[in-house]
């Protein structure tokens, strides 16, 4: 279950480009700011730009733009940091990059 605000959606593929959402490749929200966003449960890819994130479960791959992930389970690929700080509580098992930001796992 993804939560953003008071809104529950469903889906394996989150991207937070600024203000929009994008679920499985449709986009479920425009124009909102200060966006958090709550995972419960393992998803394929998560990609966000300008946000902050936590997600309660596993993740295929990340890739954070600009914002912070905090991952309470495990990352079975890759992670890519432009800006922000990736936190993992389990492990990463593929490769780690990161240009201004903490990957820690």
């Amino acid at each position: 279950m993804i939560i953003i605000g008071d809104k529950k959606y469903s889906g394996k593929s989150v991207i937070i480009d600024g203000d929009n959402i994008i679920i499985d490749g449709k986009t479920v929200e425009k124009g909102n700011n200060n966006i958090k966003v709550f995972i419960e449960g393992n998803i394929d890819n998560f990609t966000i730009n300008d946000c902050e994130a936590v997600v309660n479960g596993n993740v295929s791959q990340v890739i954070s733009k600009s914002g912070d992930i905090e991952i309470n389970g495990n990352i079975s690929g890759n992670v890519t940091s432009s800006s922000g700080d990736v936190t993992v509580a389990g492990s990463i098992e593929g490769n780690v990059s990161t240009v201004c930001g903490d990957i820690n796992e």
